[in-house]
C-alpha cells in the first residue's frame, strides 16, 4: 500500500517504482477503511512512519515477506495477499453489502472480474432470500 490516510479514513494504492510494484492496471486508488480500523491504526504504538515497519523501521519492500512471516507464526499454510484480497471481498458480500460497493473497493472494472472472487454458497443465497420482508396478510394461511 502506498499510504494510510487516518484523517481520511483511506489506504491508498500507489506505484513503488523503486521495488518494482504498480498496480495492475497502473491505476492508483484510494481504498476506505472502517472506522474500527482507523481506531486500531490510531492505537498502535508509533514506532516508524509505516504501520508495518521492517525490523529495522524501513519500508518492506513488498507485502508477501510480511504476510509470510505473520502465517508461519500462525502455522497457517499457503496464505498469501490474494487469498486475504478474495476473503475480504466475499466477506464484503456476506455482510450484506452490494456488488457495486465491492466492485469499487477491489478497484475492478468490470463487474465480472469481481464476480470471479466470489464463492456465494448455497447457504448464502438462502441467507439472501430469506431477507426479504413479505407483507404478513400474503403470508398467512386461510
Amino acid at each position: 500500500m502506498g499510504g494510510c490516510g487516518l484523517k481520511k479514513k483511506v489506504l491508498r494504492v500507489s506505484a513503488k517504482p523503486e521495488y518494482g510494484f504498480t498496480p495492475k492496471t497502473w491505476e492508483e486508488r484510494e481504498i476506505e477503511m472502517s472506522d474500527r480500523l482507523v481506531d486500531a491504526f490510531n492505537k498502535l504504538k508509533k514506532r516508524s512512519r509505516w504501520v508495518f515497519p521492517t525490523v529495522s523501521g524501513k519500508r518492506h519492500a513488498h507485502i508477501y515477506k510480511i504476510v509470510e512471516r505473520v502465517a508461519e507464526r500462525a502455522k497457517i499454510e499457503g496464505a498469501h495477499p490474494h487469498k486475504f484480497r478474495s476473503t475480504f471481498l466475499t466477506r464484503l458480500l456476506q455482510s450484506g453489502c452490494d456488488i457495486a460497493n465491492v466492485q469499487a473497493l477491489a478497484g475492478h472494472k468490470s463487474i465480472k472480474t469481481t464476480q470471479r472472487y466470489l464463492g456465494v454458497s448455497t447457504e448464502l443465497r438462502r441467507e439472501a432470500v430469506n431477507r426479504l420482508n413479505f407483507p404478513e396478510s400474503t403470508m398467512s394461511a386461510e
